[in-house]
């Protein structure tokens, strides 16, 4: 199949249509050079405390062992501008080895609750799985010759507390599901372990046996799925060969994985591999029509990419990522200096302005997320080394962090995620809109530290005694990106019942709370200046509305490229959106306004 990417995202739109589709498979764009990685793009090792410099290559966009080290943070190895770059510049389109989608894990999970079988057995099915996962772990720990020596004083010294043999890491079912799909994969074809997947971050079984082995927590049954699914590999003749892992900087050549065969080493390396490595991919996730069904969440899902596994993550990315379908696309989004590294965020955009504690909770990753871990600089000698973790490897967002399934810590209930999800922003929406201006007004409060956490926000107002909004006491500020999506949704109200005037002040300052706190270029932001021009429009301000317009245009071209044509192609179901009451005076949806507001020339 040769398409453009116009043509990608009419095939994109013909998927989102189903309720539960495949995993797309769509083809790379096809004035796509497989070449750009290579081109633009280096990978160095980044060591700690090295003393060496020098720097490593990709080869036809497959990756290799990095030829040198130099002095840095201690990411380990990482993407390096190898020129200078401007913004807007795609650095690389790849799709995933495999795919999860989000309708199939919350299929698992609806399966997993109504499931009648003998619950009593559950926690003993998880206990087997932890146990089946820990025994290979200490098998490979045994095999290693030089594990003993490396800790015999230990021993000697903790002989009568011995550490415990059990830490498992517990996880989500898409995670399970994932790296089922991989296993299948890997059995049909195992040079995409060999080739590919092996040299993703736990790179090798000594960087594995130092991380808690990996189960699903979240259910039992999948997980023991997967474990029988992984078990299976040992019958393919081609991974019962003795193991090999790739050489780093500090050895020349491939080292054989003592006692290990490959089948032994892909289920010890590969749970961990999809926990450190995947990302999660949408489709236009910025647009409002997104969740609706003229959007795309049905495309949604986590997947497992190879070449894009080497980006580390930074709370200042310059590297921005966007997805049609399963062809990812990760683009600088600013001017970037040759020799810089390239990162992008393993979290969403909206949390980079938290600080570094919240950051670092949302993340779940074994380093601490602080803020002078910058990619925009290619030496930064401010970083905290003692931080980050002394393996010469790859740390990635961990979307099976315990914290997930709890928003508040013990510690007079101070969040430690995002409050304002989607399930609670479909039921403001879902409430009268007088009512729904009422308790957005009692959450804004709480989100921003003006009032304690209040129980009757939500509810419908008939309670007696239900407190009046005032008093309650000072409480601790929410995640910012809470009192955003209070206020996105506030002014989506406002504008719903014709009062323009009112809600076009808070567009602009949810406009200006991306342009200050979120990477260049953000796509929300194009989507928020895009409502506050439709605003303008409404009130007859246009001016505003076409200054609002114009900048829209602009930074969608930088990101997305294609001019106004593909602006045009991408939000045209945005302008058709029915948000705003008919005017008598002008169109404020659908064609008219678009040719009026968003020209092609």
């Amino acid at each position: 199949m040769n398409l453009d990417l116009d043509d990608l995202f009419d095939e994109a739109d013909a998927l989102a249509t189903e309720d539960t589709p495949l995993p797309p498979d769509l083809p790379l764009p096809s004035n796509y050079d497989v070449a750009t990685p290579q081109r633009l793009m280096e990978v160095r090792n980044d060591t700690i405390n090295s003393s060496t410099s020098g720097s490593g290559d990709c080869n036809n966009g497959t990756l290799g062992a990095s030829s040198g080290n130099i002095n840095g943070n201690g990411k380990g190895r990482g993407w390096y501008a190898r020129a200078p770059i401007e913004a807007g510049t795609v650095l690389l389109v790849e799709k995933p080895m495999a795919m999860i989608m989000r309708w199939e894990e919350d299929e698992a999970e609806d399966d997993a609750v109504s499931d009648d079988g003998d619950m009593s057995l559950e926690d003993d099915d998880h206990a087997a799985a932890a146990d089946a996962n820990v025994k290979l772990s200490a098998a490979a720990k045994a095999q290693d010759a030089n594990y003993q020596d490396e800790h015999d004083d230990d021993e000697k010294d903790d002989d009568d507390n011995p550490p415990p043999a059990a830490a498992t890491t517990g996880g989500s079912v898409g995670t399970a599901l994932l790296v089922m799909r991989l296993a299948e994969i890997i059995q049909l074809d195992p040079k995409l372990w060999t080739e590919g997947i092996s040299q993703l971050y736990p790179q090798n079984e000594s960087m594995a046996r130092n991380l808690p082995p990996w189960v699903c927590s979240d259910n039992a049954r999948i997980g023991l799925e997967m474990e029988r699914c992984l078990m299976g590999l040992s019958e393919v003749p081609e991974l019962n060969r003795p193991a090999t892992v790739s050489g780093s900087s500090t050895e020349g050549s491939n080292s054989t994985e003592k006692g290990m065969t490959i089948a032994e080493q892909i289920r010890l390396r590969l749970p961990l591999v999809v926990r450190y490595n995947s990302l999660s991919v949408e489709t236009s996730p910025e647009l409002f029509v997104h969740p609706g069904p003229t959007g795309h969440v049905a495309l949604s899902g986590t997947a497992l990419f190879v070449i894009a596994s080497l980006f580390n993550h930074s709370s200042r990315p310059n590297v921005s990522r966007w997805a049609v379908g399963d062809v990812t696309f990760f683009v600088a989004n600013r001017s970037i200096e040759a020799g810089t590294e390239l990162c992008i965020s393993y979290v969403e955009h909206e949390i980079l302005c938290e600080d570094d504690g919240r950051r670092t909770a949302v993340l779940g990753m074994d380093f601490v997320d602080t803020t002078t871990d910058d990619c925009n600089s290619s030496n930064d000698e401010n970083v905290n080394v003692d931080t980050m973790v002394e393996d010469d490897g790859k740390r990635r967002f961990d979307t099976d962090s315990e914290a997930e399934d709890d928003k508040y810590s013990d510690d007079d209930e101070v969040p430690t995620m995002p409050v304002v999800d989607a399930e609670v922003q479909q039921e403001l929406m879902d409430m009268p809109p007088d009512e729904r201006l009422g308790a957005i007004d009692e959450l804004l409060a709480q989100a921003e530290g003006r009032r304690a956490p209040d129980d009757h926000a939500m509810d419908d107002g008939d309670d007696e005694g239900e407190d009046d909004g005032e008093g309650g006491g000072e409480g601790t500020p929410w995640f910012q990106c809470d009192a955003h999506q209070l206020r996105i949704l506030q002014a989506l109200t406002l504008d719903g019942m014709g009062q323009h005037g009112d809600a076009l002040p808070i567009w602009e300052g949810c406009v200006d709370f991306v342009d200050k706190n979120l990477p260049p270029m953000d796509e929300s932001g194009i989507a928020l200046r895009v409502q506050a021009a439709l605003c303008a429009w409404a009130m007859g301000r246009e001016k505003v509305a076409h200054s609002y317009a114009r900048r829209a245009m602009a930074d969608h071209d930088k990101l997305f490229g294609g001019g106004a044509a593909r602006f045009r192609r991408r939000y045209r179901r945005e302008v058709e959106l029915n948000i705003r009451p008919d005017a008598k005076k002008r169109p404020v949806r659908g064609i008219k306004v678009m040719r009026k507001l968003f020209p092609v020339a």
